[in-house]
């Protein structure tokens, strides 16, 4: 007991110096020095969240007391000031906004993200004049859930804007201000005055290269745990390939929608004027022929940024062509390989080719571009050879596989496989959550335990060749890029 209160009573007295240490762009770079304050800094979350068990906390993950996305479960824990750690943060949240504000808007995009804005939408409701709209990726995958729950409504929002929401919150300012009729406003999910739950359809058309430039208004970058700011930038909605059976973006960008190259070379131009020099594209992937002309830009401009990006490993990757993309500030690729099984990659449909595959990777390393390879497993009918497959291929490519998430596949109700249920002999477990989308299942083949092991196996890959790294590898991706960027692929 007297080393634990001995550990809290230190991690206490160094959490600032911890802290002022990440934000310091010296010793920011001093992998020690680093690696010990994000040491302390999730030692004090830890203890933080120790009135909430079993909530846990890190500086990079989040995981809520929810065991269900039930919407009664959600509803009781959002009042639950014992386990909930966001009714008692934002309890005083109202104060922060101005009396005369008329809309207050909150998106979630994720699941870590549903237990905290529902606290806060129930709280500003409660206290505030605003109108509450809530919106965002997350809402639009369940609206057929949303377009029967009369509840949501009446505890947490005044109105639910689904799709994208560029263009239908403008429409929405203007109905607030009495411009245009509510029928006007796309996308639109409300509450009618005889209790019916109205749905205005969604619209999908328009232009990206018409949407404006990310505003920095009022953001204080300094409060940032970073010395340097890594700026998400979204440039296209949807996929270009939008084809793969176990994503969803078919459904919900039915065309894909990308900005013009001068577009984007503009957007990061401005941004760089007003001192953001790292990006992060956060799009699903930007196709090989546009990253390739933006090079040629931001080149041609002498534009100095550095830039990470998610993208298929298209045979289009050419060693110069990869060449060039470093030369313009690609430092670090998040490339969805998922499985070396050709079986399982043509369940997925992913159109790539496995040795096609390895050979850019083999460029990229050599180019300089720091390779995160993502890897899938237990996809439909995996078998324990086609899963072995893919772990014999990343311990033969451990030199180029600089880093590797393992992922366990999951299967939501809007993705094409889950149309392929019988095919499989696929049997779903019973699912009573109506906030969520994701269904347990048995597969004949490929059971949960199988999964893991291949996960296991992949760990020991990782503790077996790369015992002397920095550990590095285990960081946050953004804080991963800016040490790659600072010192180069070799160094990490």
């Amino acid at each position: 007991m007297t080393n634990k209160k001995e550990n809290i009573d230190k991690t206490i007295s160094f959490i600032d110096e911890a802290v002022s240490i990440i934000k310091s762009n010296d010793n920011f770079y001093n992998p020690k020095l680093f690696l010990k304050s994000m040491k302390i800094i999730n030692y004090a979350l830890g203890i933080a969240m120790l009135p909430y068990y079993p909530s846990k906390m890190t500086f990079q993950t989040y995981s809520d007391p929810i065991e269900t996305l039930e919407f009664d479960v959600i509803k009781s824990l959002v009042k639950n000031k014992d386990k909930n750690i966001y009714a008692k943060q934002y309890e005083n949240i109202s104060e922060s906004f101005d009396k005369d504000v008329k809309i207050i808007g909150i998106s979630i995009v994720s699941r870590t993200q549903i237990l905290a804005a529902l606290t806060l939408a129930y709280i500003l409701k409660k206290t505030t004049n605003a109108k509450i709209l809530l919106g965002g990726l997350r809402l639009t995958k369940i609206q057929e859930d949303l377009s029967s729950n009369t509840e949501i409504f009446n505890d947490f929002c005044d109105y639910i804007l689904l799709g994208n929401g560029e263009k239908s919150i403008v429409k929405f300012a203007d109905f607030i201000a009495g411009k245009i009729k509510i029928s006007e406003v796309p996308g639109l999910l409300y509450k009618s005055a005889n209790g019916k739950i109205i749905h205005n359809k969604i619209k999908t058309d328009f232009n990206f290269s018409d949407i404006s430039n990310l505003s920095l208004d009022g953001l204080n970058l300094s409060d940032y745990f970073a010395p340097e700011v890594v700026m998400p930038i979204e440039n296209s909605k949807g996929c270009y390939w939008n084809g793969c059976t176990i994503c969803n973006a078919y459904k919900h960008y039915p065309k894909y929608n990308i900005k013009t190259v001068e577009k984007m070379f503009t957007d990061l131009k401005q941004l760089k004027e007003q001192g953001i020099n790292h990006f992060r594209f956060s799009d699903n992937a930007l196709p090989p022929q546009f990253l390739s002309k933006l090079a040629d830009k931001i080149i041609e401009n002498k534009l100095d940024i550095k830039f990470c990006a998610y993208a298929r490993l298209e045979k289009e990757f050419t060693y110069n062509e990869l060449l060039k993309l470093n030369k313009a500030g690609l430092y670090l690729v998040s490339w969805g390989l998922e499985s070396a099984s050709d079986k399982i990659i043509k369940i997925m449909n992913k159109g790539i080719n496995i040795s096609e595959a390895e050979k850019i990777l083999q460029n990229s390393a050599k180019c300089g571009i720091f390779n995160k390879v993502n890897f899938l497993f237990g996809v439909f009918s995996e078998s324990y050879s086609e899963g072995l497959k893919s772990i014999k291929f990343y311990e033969k490519n451990i030199d180029i596989c600089d880093i590797s998430s393992k992922g366990t596949f999951r299967l939501f109700n809007d993705i094409p496989l889950y149309k392929l249920l019988k095919k499989y002999n696929i049997k779903l477990l019973p699912n009573s959550n109506k906030f969520g989308y994701q269904y347990e299942f048995t597969d004949p083949i490929c059971s949960k335990t199988q999964t893991e092991q291949f996960i296991n196996k992949m760990i020991e890959i990782d503790d077996k060749y790369k015992k002397n790294s920095l550990m590095l590898t285990d960081l946050q991706d953004d804080f991963l890029f800016l040490y790659v960027g600072k010192y180069g692929r070799e160094y990490i």
